[in-house]
């Protein structure tokens, strides 16, 4: 293998080195933004049902308006 061969492949792991790395950190910040977020959905998940409950226990959600 003569050394522009070697020194061709040398490069190009690098580069893919390079590559790897950022991939892992763009993985692993994805991760942690779907970690917050599914907790934020959660939160609201649970918000939602406690005014979906309130709503029901004041007997508002199949009450007709006034002016019917």
């Amino acid at each position: 293998m003569t050394d522009d061969r070697l020194l061709d492949i040398e490069t190009t792991i690098a580069y893919q080195d390079d590559l790897l790395n950022a991939l892992n950190r763009t993985v692993a910040d994805q991760a942690m933004r779907i970690d917050m977020l599914e907790k934020q959905l959660k939160h609201a998940s649970e918000q939602l049902q406690q005014i979906a409950e309130l709503l029901v226990s004041m007997d508002i959600v199949d009450e007709k308006p006034p002016h019917y």
